[in-house]
């Protein structure tokens, strides 16, 4: 999915049980105070943030393009998963969300707007996300990705995942335990 670059980690991802949780704040590399919360009854913020995004910010056919798919795709993750807002001031600017599926493994889905890329905005969702599922005993997430999302694909082994499995979208891994 869609997410952004994040500063060198050479000392490799943090492990699950040093990532934050959710409430959270970090300051993104403009300055700017983001607060990374569990999903509050902000659907209305998070459907606008979907709705604006641009072509490009799209991966895999989702976001959804229209209104309703958005508000029952966006409802179908609230209802199953477990789901994370960014905030700048009170303007959502980043979602993750992992749902379950079969294994007990659980599904990523990341996005950040596209003014807010490539600020450290999606690492820091993704550390709390990871420190939240490590707390409530979820031991896998995977993703796919598209081959050629190289920013996405960087940000993802930076916080831990492994390709497992190479096809036309590349499938991903990160044990918590």
């Amino acid at each position: 999915m869609n997410s952004e670059t994040s500063g060198d980690n050479s000392d490799g991802p943090l492990p699950a049980d040093q990532c934050p949780q959710p409430p959270h704040s970090m300051t993104d590399e403009l300055g700017r105070e983001i607060d990374i919360r569990l999903y509050d009854d902000d659907i209305d913020e998070l459907v606008t943030m979907y709705e604006k995004m641009d072509t490009y910010d799209r991966a895999q056919g989702l976001p959804p393009r229209t209104h309703p798919r958005v508000v029952s795709w966006l409802e179908t993750l609230i209802e199953e998963g477990v789901n994370l807002v960014a905030w700048h001031d009170d303007v959502v600017v980043g979602h993750a969300a992992i749902v379950p599926m079969e294994d007990e493994k659980w599904e990523l889905v990341i996005f950040i707007r596209s003014d807010y890329q490539k600020v450290h905005i999606g690492s820091g969702l993704m550390e709390c996300l990871l420190g939240y599922a490590h707390a409530h005993d979820i031991e896998t997430i995977w993703l796919t990705v598209e081959r050629h999302n190289n920013i996405a694909i960087n940000l993802y082994r930076r916080v831990g995942f492994e390709r497992v499995s190479e096809e036309s979208l590349y499938h991903m891994e990160r044990s918590l335990r």
